[in-house]
């Protein structure tokens, strides 16, 4: 039975469907010589799935093949929503033998399948013993060798950061990695204290600037540069005159070093390894031929505040006699030159009065040596310290505050008061922590509601006491850099007043606070004193650096004080403190411009402001809340332009930082346990290494060459030609008590350094008392121990010259007499007698006394 389609253009009529019964075998499918018959067809069909058939199926209906291998169907699947249709794919599960080969090595699939199984994506796998070669290397390496060449703390399990932290320093690689991103907010903890051993380094600036509680393991930028060898001198030839004059006329001369551990053997491997061996050495390379005595008088476990101590002994190994005193065994030395180190038995107690005492002492002396001071540097951050050690607190921040208040303050002693220093603590903060602390940046610190800075440009009510006395602090809020201004070293404010102020204290650290105790008495605020309502009619002003009464050392200035102030016309000041210097400026009207102040942007600087005072102060570099103090003000108004700050107390954005050459435990750690091995003491005293690195590296920067007055001459004195023949300025072998100053015209000039009050006084005598039509009475010029100079009258002697105005020198110790175109005859042979530093004249030579001998020098007969 058939139904067939009719004809069409594409073809002949054909059956659409046939149903028919015992089909004859032989009929064929399909046509010519690709024809099969049917039988065929029909075998082919019944021999499926059956054993030597076409195909055997498992009970799965997939394909069994050859060797009991397999296809594996995975069905199609039709599109759904966005996802695509996949096609039915084929999934050959071929069991191999195990011994096959794999490519032409010989490798068998054993191997291979064994090597795959414990690929990197498998737990416990064997990636990390692949080898390889490093391009351009000889040799190969395993993968887990070179990941241990950069050790990360992502490395390292913990729940924490901080764990992670210390599981990496556990490591001892060296140095370990932070990986891009990571939030390190450490825990500040003891135990991150001790994870000292290496130094640790980050690619991302971002985690630098963002650390928190570090407790001293400073994270470091890998840009930054390498820590510097290297600083200029802070002890020079000037800061040794006593050791040049001994070693001029003795050829020899004495140093001793005095203060506590850090300078005796204390627990350092042998005695020659310990710094003053070094200024030894180093005085007898820089002075060749000069003789070098040197004693150790330094002694464990001390503080300044002993060596004042007259009842202190002295211990037997210094070979005191019957009831001497540490100091007056040190005094009996006679030195030359004399370094002081005290320090580390000071902190939390450091006594500044101490430090003046100790000076006070050596400059009683007969013979006053060459003061140098030794800044002590910081400890180990770690609490994993010796036995013994522990009720010190090195660790402890705290501790470390205090340390950085009272080595601040001795700094900036020597730098205000011109004493030669040895700054350990600075190679141990750019060696160990990464960081210069001797210069800082400062940044504006933006205004911000809800503290005592809330807008820039606008008026402030100022507090107000029982007195009327306004007082302001800085406020808690942080610079661009994120430094708060309530907690910085260094700063720079520029504010108006609306009413002029009595006394103006800019207060950089109330009184006997943060580790520094002032025991001699009345103890003052360290800053600035600044009085506008002298009677003088000008601005007057001290300083305090917590000891010296302000009060009692004011100088006055030349500068009027503002009047007619009102918030049109307002009182202006800046105020600036940056390391050791202190500057304050206040507008006053100009001279040739009398209309003129200074506007937008001007004001934000404190430009065409004329300087009160600019003067070096001892001070702590502690972070600290400094503030402004105006007595008669309370109430009244203050408006500010610009506040700045900076921090030079850690590592951060504000000062210079580096790439540690050292980690901190490698500078204070023991060998073993031992201490007779390399030295060391995990807390204070460093191991040989440490000091080689450190303390050494800081004396070989200094200048150890004596002042030398044959190859630096310096004229001490001065004096010139005048109408009625030889003037003499010096100090005569005869005279007594000041140093004099005269001429043959019966009026003599004197310069009197430190006597009465401190400072320098140039007068005018006339037969042995104060010629009261000098100056001011008697006072041609003044210059006090703040080196703020008074000139008065000018005065001219003997129709010749102006003394006032071409001498203002301080003598220490015998000066010389310099003579100048005297009406003595010239000398007729280098052996005449003369006087050290004489000068003569005549129509051919310059003649010039020197080390017992005339010595001459011809006219160029050609310049006319």
């Amino acid at each position: 039975m058939a139904d067939t389609t009719p004809s069409t253009p594409y073809g002949s009529p054909y059956f659409s469907s046939v149903k028919a019964d015992n089909i004859d075998p032989q009929s064929n499918i399909g046509a010519g010589d690709t024809s099969v018959p049917l039988s065929d067809v029909a075998d082919a069909v019944t021999s499926i799935g059956k054993p030597n058939g076409v195909a055997t199926l498992d009970q799965d209906s997939q394909l069994i093949l050859h060797g009991k291998s397999a296809l594996g169907v995975t069905p199609a699947t039709a599109a759904s929503g966005t996802t695509p249709a996949t096609p039915a794919k084929l999934k050959p599960l071929l069991p191999l033998d195990e011994t096959a080969t794999v490519g032409n090595a010989g490798n068998t699939l054993g191997d291979a399948v064994s090597q795959a199984a414990g690929a990197v994506q498998a737990a416990g796998g064997d990636a990390s013993e692949t080898v390889s070669i490093a391009k351009g290397a000889t040799t190969s390496r395993v993968m887990s060798d070179r990941q241990a060449d950069i050790v990360s703390i992502a490395d390292f399990s913990g729940t924490t950061v901080t764990d992670q932290f210390i599981a990496a320093d556990k490591a001892g690689r060296g140095k370990i990695t932070i990986p891009a991103g990571t939030d390190l907010a450490l825990d500040g903890s003891d135990d991150l204290s001790a994870a000292n051993h290496s130094i640790p380094v980050t690619d991302d600036k971002t985690v630098v600037n963002g650390q928190t509680n570090n407790r001293g393991n400073y994270v470091h930028w890998s840009a930054y540069g390498s820590a510097p060898d290297h600083f200029s001198p802070t002890v020079r030839p000037e800061h040794l005159k006593q050791a040049g004059k001994a070693a001029r006329e003795n050829g020899k001369l004495t140093f001793i070093n005095v203060g506590d551990s850090i300078g005796a053997v204390a627990s350092d491997p042998c005695e020659i390894s310990v710094y003053p061996n070094a200024i030894v050495e180093m005085l007898q390379r820089d002075n060749p031929g000069v003789e070098i005595d040197y004693q150790d008088f330094a002694i464990g476990g001390t503080t300044w505040g002993n060596f004042a101590d007259t009842s202190y002994a002295s211990p037997a190994w210094l070979d005191p006699k019957s009831g001497e005193s540490w100091q007056a065994r040190c005094a009996r030395a006679n030195p030359d030159v004399v370094v002081l180190h005290w320090m580390g038995n000071d902190v939390p107690n450091f006594d500044p009065f101490q430090v003046y005492a100790a000076v006070n002492f050596w400059e009683s002396q007969a013979k006053v040596p060459d003061i140098i001071f030794a800044i002590t540097y910081r400890p180990s951050y770690s609490n994993d310290v010796d036995a013994g050690e522990t009720e010190l607190q090195y660790y402890t921040e705290a501790w470390q505050r205090a340390f950085q208040a009272s080595v601040g303050w001795l700094k900036t002693y020597c730098q205000a008061n011109g004493f030669g220093y040895i700054d350990f603590d600075r190679y141990v903060a750019v060696a160990r922590d990464g960081y210069d602390p001797e210069d800082v940046a400062l940044a504006m610190v933006p205004a911000a509601a809800g503290t005592s800075l809330p807008s820039y440009e606008s008026w402030l009510t100022l507090s107000s006491d029982n007195y009327s006395n306004a007082k302001w602090e800085m406020p808690h809020a942080p610079s661009a850099t994120g430094t708060y201004a309530d907690e910085c070293t260094d700063a720079s404010i520029v504010c108006d007043f609306d009413t002029a102020p009595g006394l103006v204290v800019f207060s950089l650290q109330p009184a006997g606070t943060d580790g520094i105790i002032l025991t001699g008495g009345a103890v003052y605020d360290i800053g600035l004193y600044v009085w506008f309502n002298d009677s003088s009619g000008f601005v007057t002003w001290s300083y305090s650096d917590g000891i010296i009464n302000p009060n009692t050392t004011k100088r006055t200035t030349t500068i009027p004080v503002p009047t007619n102030i009102s918030q049109t016309n307002p009182f202006r000041l800046c105020l600036e403190a940056v390391g050791a210097r202190v500057r304050m400026r206040v507008f006053t009207p100009f001279t040739n411009n009398p209309t003129w102040t200074p506007g937008y942007p001007l004001f934000y600087y404190g430009t065409g402001l004329t300087t009160i005072c600019d003067v070096l102060i001892p001070r702590t570099l502690q972070t600290q809340k400094y503030s402004i103090t105006a007595s008669g003000i309370g109430g009244k108004n203050i408006k500010f332009h610009r506040i700045c700050v900076g921090d030079r107390s850690q590592s951060g954005p504000d000062v210079h930082r580096y790439v540690p050459s050292t980690s901190c435990y490698d500078l204070y750690s023991e060998v073993d346990g031992n201490v007779q091995l390399i030295g060391g003491s995990n807390a204070f005293h460093m191991n040989s290494q440490g000091m080689r690195d450190t303390q050494w590296r800081a004396v070989r920067d200094q200048d150890w060459r004596v002042w030398n007055y044959e190859q630096n001459p310096v004229l001490q004195t001065v004096s010139v030609a005048g109408t009625n023949g030889n003037f003499i300025l010096g100090k005569p072998t005869t005279a007594s008590g000041a140093n004099a100053w005269y001429d043959n015209g019966g009026l003599n000039i004197a310069i009197q350094p430190g006597s009465g009050s401190a400072g320098i006084y140039l007068m005018g005598y006339k037969n042995g008392a104060l010629d009261s039509s000098i100056g001011s009475n008697g006072f041609a010029m003044t210059a006090d121990s703040f080196l703020s100079f008074n000139w008065y009258t000018p005065h001219v002697f003997n129709s010749t010259t102006n003394l006032c105005n071409s001498l203002g020198v301080t003598i220490n110790g015998t000066t010389k007499t310099v003579y100048l175109n005297p009406t003595t005859a010239a000398p007729t042979a280098s052996t005449d007698e003369g006087t050290e530093g004489e000068f003569r004249l005549d129509d051919n030579y310059l003649y010039i006394y020197r080390d017992g001998k005339w010595r001459r020098v011809a006219f160029d007969t050609s310049w006319t």
